[in-house]
């Protein structure tokens, strides 16, 4: 079941770049644009990164 759960995820993963590149393309953007507006809007936490107190994540 976890490939099953692996196969699900990369294809969520694909479509979402993919819905970027359509907005990308019509807004004269770049797909690493919009990727790094939707990070500064709502950062993604990961694992050992460091909060804004200076403590690191879990």
């Amino acid at each position: 079941m976890a490939a099953l759960d692996e196969l699900t995820g990369e294809c969520e993963f694909y479509a979402a770049i993919h819905e970027l590149a359509i907005v990308a393309w019509r807004t004269g953007r770049t797909v690493e644009a919009l990727l790094a507006l939707a990070d500064a809007i709502d950062p993604v936490p990961f694992p050992g990164s460091v909060t804004g107190n200076g403590v690191a994540e879990s």
